[in-house]
């Protein structure tokens, strides 16, 4: 159940990551304008393959490096929760 709820959280990082946040010199903007018919702008269809990639890493028990991002993720709805 654990593996279950610290694999969401890392999900849900990097998902929001990728469809609400500038990133490191801008590069998911530029992402996102490259590819403006992409699913980079709809954070439910970037969360449907960012977990494929997960559970294939998790399959192949990659998935320790899942922990910090599943803090990203916490983080990410504390911040949330705050300015709502």
């Amino acid at each position: 159940m654990i593996d279950f709820i610290i694999m969401t959280l890392a999900i849900f990082a990097v998902s929001s990551l990728l469809t609400e946040f500038e990133g490191p010199r801008g590069l998911f903007v530029k992402l996102r304008d490259k590819y403006s018919d992409s699913p980079l702008k709809c954070l439910v269809c970037t969360s449907v393959y960012v977990s494929a990639v997960f559970y294939i890493l998790h399959a192949n028990n990659i998935d320790q490096h899942l922990m910090p991002l599943a803090s990203v993720g916490v983080v990410i709805l504390l911040e949330r929760i705050k300015w709502n």
